[in-house]
């Protein structure tokens, strides 16, 4: 029973090392920085998100995997913090190629609206002081 507690932990640790490894990974080709900035990016924005930094990774990860910009308007903490962290980031690149002059992109507008939408929630963490 202790093997399997001790398998299932060690798998999770490796996980997380995994989604942290790739998040910094996803902010050096962003920011073109290195792995201790990234990490240091990263570790700023779980405290300021008051989040685990694997929380965040993982976040992080996911909005860049998937793409789906509409995550940080109704998903977890973590999710709207890595959307409102990095949201901007990740659509730059989509963005370049979309704004090239008479070239309109209707989802960059969605994007804006919902990102603008996510910053004027109140968060809960601000009545602390």
């Amino acid at each position: 029973m202790m093997e399997a507690w001790a398998d299932g932990h060690v798998i999770a640790s490796l996980q997380a090392q995994r989604e942290l490894d790739m998040a910094k990974g996803i902010l050096m080709g962003l920011r073109r920085c290195s792995p201790a900035v990234a990490l240091r990016e990263l570790l700023g924005a779980a405290k300021r998100h008051r989040l685990g930094v694997n929380g965040i990774a993982t976040a992080l990860v996911h909005l860049a995997y998937v793409r789906d910009q509409s995550a940080g308007v109704t998903a977890e903490p973590a999710h709207s913090a890595a959307y409102l962290e990095w949201g901007d980031l990740l659509d730059d690149g989509d963005r370049s190629a979309h704004d090239a002059p008479g070239n309109t992109d209707p989802q960059h507008d969605q994007r804006a609206q919902r990102r603008a939408a996510v910053r004027r929630r109140p968060s809960s963490d601000s009545s602390a002081g």
